[in-house]
């Protein structure tokens, strides 16, 4: 954990290294889930399948997950908790209706406990779970609309990549690759040690949001120090409920250690993204006590000073929470330029803005582009509903700057909305071809049409299947630096390889309102609060690629 916090730390505040910051920050969050699946191949690989049975324990584990959810869920409705309240509750729900990690198996084992009872308990927190999800986040935030059996589906499906996967290839390995299998189980610990790499990661990850985080730091210690509380609760309550069965440690573990990479997924796709940094916490507390534990084990420590070294953590938090309300500066960009991309332990950016004291009466905002509107336009929508300035949005999937400056439709959408500020997003379809000068042509008719009008050209992402980018150079060189926002950074969870997720979108419109409000952009005419609801999202316009526009 030190060394993934210390590595962070040093590349995210030395300009020397920003470059090599920005080059590894994607491969990491690669390779991470590549680690989780080898953590389990090898764990499984030591598995007695026979075994994997429920007990009675599991029983009661998660007969308490279900009181603590229904004592938070049964709050919020009650209470009619609202705002920065809701955002605390929401962290908290979060790390509770998550399931056991798949780690869990891992730390388990070096205790001592048995591998196949929390292997077993591991599948029935998931199923739990994705039962579970579908029923609580509409009803504590009604703004969250979603299909119970899509959501169900989806995390089964999360579920069968992350577990079900490297349990069949075990089982094939230990029963048909006999000697590749006495190989695997031969190093000692090896499990232990891809779990150790993992949580240098994921520890580096974590701290990356935190500092990222455009909040105050009182609220973020809040959250961290709730989780602390949290993990605390659950890990005891955890082995109380196992000391009736012998099965301290499975007990433990099960209720304690959660999969906080879920946690932090379902927060950004469901709930406000600020109720994320509560599992990214959980994250660091939940494995400082699983190092404590460990520890404790192979030094045979007194319990009374594996509580004294909590109580410690505990403090300090609680001693940091009485400190000045400030924040933690990360590396400022220059005007024009991106700040390295913030992500989450799912592959997903994270950078959230501080509160502006203004709001935007009057304003009209329209985005305009490629089928990359889709999902920035969704983001847009809230920050409309939260900063009171009117949004229209008009997508033409697979366009160009060839589609926009040939065709009427650029200022057919002008004229009808009065826009008081253009977003465009345009270029993703223009990378791969070498007509730059001809493409340029195109790119300043459109900017021609903007006329005095006021905008911001939203640049493509980074795709692999094109790696030539010449088409970003052509577009800043005409916008000029202040006017484009450089996406090249930006690292995104796709959906289907070109497209981010819905989630990866709204962290990228998060970037640019952040760099909009650092620059300056927009200043005296938009502000741009972070949204603390979803509002509804509903284009202009929608067409496919068949469309071939308004002709003039």
């Amino acid at each position: 954990m030190a060394a993934g916090t210390f590595a962070y730390l040093l590349f995210a505040y030395t300009p020397a290294l920003a470059s090599a910051a920005a080059f590894f920050l994607p491969i990491f969050s690669t390779i991470f889930p590549l680690f989780m699946f080898l953590i389990l191949f090898v764990t499984f690989c030591k598995v007695d399948f026979r075994k994997l049975i429920p007990v009675k324990w599991i029983g009661w584990v998660c007969l308490f997950q279900l009181l603590f959810i229904a004592v938070i869920v049964g709050s919020i409705l009650v209470f009619h908790i609202k705002g920065n309240d809701l955002v605390l509750m929401e962290a908290i729900l979060t790390c509770i209706i998550s399931p056991g990690a798949a780690a869990a198996a891992v730390v388990t084992q070096k205790l001592g406990g048995s591998l196949e009872e929390l292997t077993t308990y591991t599948f029935i927190s998931n199923f739990m779970c994705a039962s579970l999800v579908p029923v609580c986040f509409p009803l504590i935030d009604p703004s969250v609309h979603m299909s119970f059996l899509h959501a169900f589906f989806l995390i089964l499906y999360k579920v069968c990549l992350i577990l079900l996967v490297p349990m069949v290839l075990a089982y094939i390995v230990k029963h048909h690759m006999h000697r590749f299998h006495q190989l695997v189980v031969s190093i000692k610990d090896l499990s232990y040690y891809l779990w150790a790499v993992s949580l240098a990661i994921v520890t580096g990850m974590t701290v990356m949001n935190i500092c990222h985080a455009r909040t105050t730091v009182g609220f973020l210690l809040l959250i961290a120090l709730l989780g602390f509380i949290l993990c605390i609760v659950q890990f005891s309550v955890g082995r109380y409920v196992g000391h009736f069965f012998h099965r301290t440690v499975e007990a433990g573990q099960a209720l304690g250690q959660k999969n906080t990479a879920f946690a932090i997924w379902i927060a950004y796709t469901y709930l406000n993204p600020l109720s994320s940094v509560g599992p990214g916490c959980y994250i660091l507390w939940q494995n400082i006590i699983n190092s404590i534990e460990i520890w404790q084990k192979r030094v045979h420590a007194p319990r009374s000073l594996v509580l004294l070294v909590l109580f410690t953590a505990f403090a300090g938090t609680l001693h940091a929470q009485n400190a000045p309300d400030t924040q933690p500066q990360p590396l400022q960009p220059q005007p024009g330029s991106t700040a390295p991309p913030v992500m989450n332990i799912d592959g997903q950016p994270s950078s959230l803005n501080p509160r502006s004291t203004t709001s935007s009466p009057g304003q009209v905002v329209l985005l305009i582009g490629d089928s990359m509107c889709d999902g920035l336009g969704r983001r847009l929508a809230d920050y409309a509903a939260e900063n009171g300035f009117e949004f229209h949005c008009v997508v033409w999937y697979g366009s160009t700057s060839k589609s926009w400056a040939t065709t009427r439709d650029l200022s057919y959408h002008i004229n009808r909305v009065r826009p008081t500020f253009i977003i465009m997003s345009l270029g993703t379809n223009d990378m791969g071809y070498h007509d730059y000068s001809q493409r340029e042509i195109w790119i300043q008719e459109i900017l021609r049409q903007f006329g005095d009008t006021p905008y911001l050209w939203v640049g493509p992402l980074t795709w692999n299947r094109v790696k030539d980018r010449t088409i970003v150079d052509v577009i800043r060189r005409n916008t000029g630096e202040r006017r484009f926002y450089d996406s090249t950074p930006v690292y995104c969870q796709r959906l289907d390889g070109i497209h981010p997720t819905f989630a990866a979108a709204a962290n990228w419109v998060d970037r640019i309102a952040g760099w909009m409000t650092r620059t300056q952009l927009t200043e005296g005419q938009l502000s741009w609060n972070l949204p603390q609801q979803k509002a509804a999202f509903r284009p202009d316009a929608k067409h496919t690629p068949r469309y071939k526009g308004m002709s003039w």
